[in-house]
This record gives C-alpha cells, sequence and structure tokens, in this order.
C-alpha cells in the first residue's frame, strides 16, 4: 500500500497481525507505525513500556464507516457487487493471497 521508496526505508513491512509482532518482539523501545492508528491499542496493550508514533493522516478514511451488521448484510444478501475486469481481478487476487500469506507469518 505504500510506495516503493516508502518501504525501503522501512525495518518491517507486513500485515497488522505482523506490525503487531514485529514492535512488540523486536528490542527497540520507540517506533513509527504506519497504519491504522487503531492498532496503537494493541500495541500499548502488549508493550506499555515501548513508545509507538503514528502519522496523523488517516490511511483509509472509510475503513470505520462499516459496521459489522452492515459487512453480515452484505454477506447474507450477497451484495453489493463490484464487477471489475478480468486482468484486475487476477492482480487483485494475488494482492490478497499474499496478504493472507504475510498474516499467516
Amino acid at each position: 500500500e505504500c510506495r516503493p521508496e516508502v518501504t525501503r526505508l522501512s525495518d518491517y513491512v507486513g500485515s497488522t497481525s505482523g506490525i503487531i509482532k514485529f514492535a512488540t518482539e523486536d528490542p527497540d523501545k520507540e517506533f513509527i507505525i504506519c497504519t491504522e492508528a487503531g492498532v496503537n491499542h494493541e500495541l500499548k496493550k502488549q508493550k506499555p513500556d515501548k513508545t509507538f508514533h503514528f502519522i496523523e493522516k488517516d490511511f483509509c478514511p472509510n475503513m470505520r464507516n462499516m459496521t459489522l451488521e452492515q459487512v453480515a448484510e452484505c454477506l447474507r444478501i450477497n451484495e453489493p457487487q463490484a464487477k471489475v475486469k478480468e486482468d484486475v481481478r487476477i492482480r487483485a487476487e494475488r494482492s490478497l493471497d499474499n496478504m493472507l500469506k504475510l498474516a499467516k507469518g
């Protein structure tokens, strides 16, 4: 989700669970975290002695707009559906598969 010049400067790039694992297990005491600021709660719960800095900008302003009830309803009725070209679907599927592999660690 970041440009290559940003990820090249990073000590770790991965899933949300991977970021939490890295930051809590790494011996350093201070981190700049570039993901959803909601992760801060879990980081502080696991490692209250460490300092975590988040950037001010929201990465995904729509992330918190969906409720669990809305997601459940979408799954129940299978709507709305997003229609994309096949080449886009294949690339998106590859990205999602890679994200799931990273999440498994």
